[in-house]
């Protein structure tokens, strides 16, 4: 499907205009391949990339109502991630550069994580966080990344003590809820590492856009131990999430609307069937286990958002990218802005510059 008039050319090449608006069709569901697993890589305690599968999690399930989780122990001696460092494609890049040929499979016309991804799926229905994605085309592929606007940056620096309480208590709920290794206990005795982490990479394509991006992912139901990609490729993977009890329709409303469209995006992506929730109360208790549905998330939120529009949305804004993208020059780049109620921004950034983000020791020959 073409998408509606993309772009304004103003007067001025370097800077070009996407309207949102017009974009907005909740129109056919568009083609979305089952995402294919072709790669791993995992980030130890001191966030250095690892070619292996060692922070591999393995989901373990407890009787669904009958869980006393307390996701505050511990919480003052977790390994926090440095809320300064900017990893940007880094990671990515070390495994293309590992992985140059990822089977036989065509360079893809897009690379980057499932977390901007999510993001472009939620902009049709986001009332208040805008958005900063930077392109720069290298190889044939252009590369996104997520750049932090200056009021996500004001947010995270003012961030309370009881904002951060919430965030850990998602890493503690995590341990809770998955091991080393399949069929064993959890250890929730230990501090939380909030450092490690396993990102998969996958592929896919979305219409015409063949997509190659990285997704951290919590864990994996499996009785037997993972040791290779073709073994992760047919694993089942669930997501793991939080929310506080729902006790009043106000909080149920806000749970459908804000909520349940990221855990859709973010496990749609990657083809997960099950998102597994633990509803807490203030104390961060975990009373009770919920497992949704991925595929009936939507229905669940019918009166505030729609897949359609998402994904179809997304496919329209890859499609402006394309075209405003053309110039092979890692140390260019495009920076796409977006605010609510307004329009994409697209100012072209002749580098190298503050926002160059691909280095060269990927891009030399």
């Amino acid at each position: 499907m073409k998408c509606a008039l993309i772009c304004i050319h103003n007067s001025v090449m370097d800077r070009q205009t996407f309207n949102v608006k017009d974009n907005l069709s909740a129109g056919t569901f568009p083609s979305y391949n089952k995402p294919l697993a072709v790669g791993y890589f995992s980030l130890d305690s001191k966030r250095n990339y690892r070619d292996d599968l060692r922070q591999l999690k393995y989901i373990h399930m407890p009787n669904y109502f009958n869980v006393h989780f307390k996701l505050d122990h511990g919480r003052k001696n977790a390994i926090k991630k440095d809320e300064h460092l900017d990893e940007k494609l880094d990671h990515i890049l070390k495994w293309l550069i590992q992985n140059s040929k990822v089977g036989n499979w065509q360079s893809p016309h897009f690379v980057c994580f499932r977390g901007l991804l999510t993001m472009l799926l939620c902009t049709p229905f986001e009332q208040q966080e805008g958005w900063i994605i930077l392109a720069s085309k290298h190889g044939g592929t252009i590369f996104l990344c997520a750049k932090e606007t200056e009021e996500k940056h004001q947010q995270r620096e003012l961030m309370t003590d009881r904002q951060r309480q919430f965030m850990s208590w998602g890493y503690k709920f995590e341990q809770y809820m998955t091991s080393d290794k399949p069929g064993r206990e959890p250890d929730s005795s230990q501090p939380v590492n909030e450092r490690e982490e396993l990102c998969v990479m996958f592929r896919t394509k979305l219409n015409s856009h063949r997509l190659l991006f990285g997704a951290e992912m919590d864990g994996v139901n499996s009785k037997t131990a993972i040791n290779s990609c073709a073994e992760l490729a047919q694993a089942e993977f669930i997501e793991l999430k939080t929310s506080r009890q729902i006790e009043t329709r106000r909080q149920d409303d806000n749970f459908r609307r804000f909520k349940l469209i990221k855990w859709w995006g973010q496990s749609f992506l990657v083809g997960i069937k099950e998102v597994i929730c633990g509803f807490r109360d203030d104390r961060g208790i975990v009373h009770r286990l919920e497992p949704f549905e991925v595929s009936k998330l939507p229905k669940m939120a019918v009166n505030f958002w729609n897949p359609n529009v998402c994904m179809n949305f997304c496919d329209h804004f890859l499609s402006f990218v394309k075209s405003v993208v053309v110039e092979e020059d890692w140390q260019t780049v495009w920076k796409f802005e977006w605010k609510p109620h307004e329009d994409v921004i697209a100012t072209k950034i002749v580098g190298p510059s503050e926002f160059t983000f691909l280095p060269a020791w990927f891009t030399s020959p």
